[in-house]
């Protein structure tokens, strides 16, 4: 199936099918933050631009064609991207390069072809009248034809089902994997499925989980001490453990009394987490993982990565057949948050959200005292302002958030002090 689906990518490829995913809409957003940062709308009087607004030089709005080198048979596909100064931002490398990619790095990498090039109030005045994009006659022509391609026929809708990611994809992934679960050479019925295993259990996630909608959950790590969090933020390229909520929640208080909010890619997700219980940061340190070096060489270039210690045996879900009331029951009854369907966290476990190339969004506490205590010395910026006008955990707070750079948030999401 892994292979079937490869092929029917590339296939889709050649029609400009996969062309822009979310592209489009990611530029536009981008342009509209620009522009609400750089414009300031002022009422009986004429509006307030940055001399930066439309400084193409350091924002711009870029439509065009891009071609990945590495493919076989290189075929250029229409996208958006944005340019700010030297670095490159994208919908396809938002999560693992959420701060740009050098912009040498990324013409030689993928050839870009530009057709338009945008200042950020022009880019925002054509999403208001015109959507947000392409607005080139010849790009849009182009999605015009893909569009018409898609839906010439109803095997190509059938090839579209093949490409669902669901849970029926998920754990035919997972049966297909079922040789590299447990110890080699001896029957897996359930347990620890081991590293390779593991791994075959996060592959299978990636390929069929709805990441678009997983963006959207809010997601805290919980810790008892205070101190080590300015050290943990500067470890982003480490799987971090987080509990998961939906946009319009609070934020449960879990084991630790604060925690750190990171926003960044959910490689698995469980409604409960110990059908992850991917264990600690030290649990993958030299010897069960390699030696020193093998090990001290992986933080410095990939970070460290979690997997899960436990999993059921699937090797028998490769019989289910989609579209089937059993199957699809079947498929479904699994622990794993794939999209909002199989969203169902645990009320008393909590859910496990393991998380990678992660930036902190803020400090989060769960004391009322404490967040009244902050909130009434909101005004204090610097680290001598705080050291002198506050006390107690209060100044142990600000200061460890003044350290990340990040403000501090109750569990109701409501901001209470930042360093800005």
């Amino acid at each position: 199936m892994n292979l079937l689906r490869e092929y029917i990518r590339e296939m889709l490829k050649e029609q400009n099918v996969l062309a822009t995913g979310m592209c489009f809409p990611f530029a536009a957003k981008k342009a509209e933050e620009w522009f609400d940062d750089h414009f300031e709308a002022r009422q009986g009087r004429a509006p307030k631009r940055h001399p930066d607004l439309n400084n193409m030089d350091k924002f711009k709005v870029v439509h065009g064609k891009v071609t990945d080198q590495w493919k076989e048979t290189p075929k250029p596909i229409v996208h958006a991207w944005v340019e700010m100064g030297d670095l490159v931002f994208d919908d396809q490398t938002q999560y693992t390069k959420p701060n740009g990619v050098p912009k040498d790095v990324y013409y030689d990498m993928y050839q870009p072809e530009v057709i338009e090039e945008y200042s950020a109030e022009d880019a925002v005045v054509n999403c208001v009248m015109k959507g947000e994009g392409p607005w080139n006659k010849d790009l849009v022509d182009i999605m015009k034809q893909r569009d018409a391609w898609m839906k010439e026929s109803t095997f190509r809708e059938y090839i579209r089902g093949l490409l669902k990611e669901d849970a029926m994809g998920f754990v035919h992934d997972l049966a297909a994997a079922s040789d590299e679960f447990g110890e080699e050479g001896q029957p897996f019925f359930g347990g620890n499925p081991g590293k390779a295993g593991g791994r075959a259990i996060k592959r299978a996630f990636n390929a069929n989980a709805d990441h678009q909608w997983l963006a959207t959950l809010d997601t805290v790590h919980w810790t008892s001490d205070l101190e080590y969090l300015p050290k943990l933020a500067t470890k982003r390229k480490d799987e971090l453990s987080a509990i998961m909520v939906l946009p319009g929640e609070d934020f449960p208080p879990e084991s630790g009394e604060y925690g750190l909010w990171i926003k960044g890619r959910i490689t698995l997700a469980a409604n409960d987490m110990d059908k992850i219980y991917s264990e600690f940061y030290h649990s993958y340190g030299p010897g069960k993982e390699g030696t020193e070096e093998e090990v001290a060489h992986r933080d410095k270039s990939s970070g460290r990565n979690k997997r899960p210690t436990v999993s059921k045996d699937y090797s028998r879900y490769g019989q289910l057949k989609r579209g089937t009331e059993f199957g699809e029951k079947m498929a479904k009854d699994i622990p794993y948050v794939l999209d909002k369907s199989t969203w169902k966290p645990h009320k008393y476990n909590g859910n496990e959200a393991l998380v990678d190339n992660w930036s902190p969004v803020g400090i989060v506490v769960t004391y009322d005292d404490q967040a009244y205590a902050i909130q009434n010395v909101s005004d204090l910026k610097t680290e001598e302002e705080i050291k002198e006008h506050s006390a107690g955990i209060t100044k142990m707070i600000l200061m460890t958030a003044l350290k990340i750079g990040v403000p501090v948030y109750d569990l109701q999401k409501d901001e209470l002090w930042s360093p800005e």
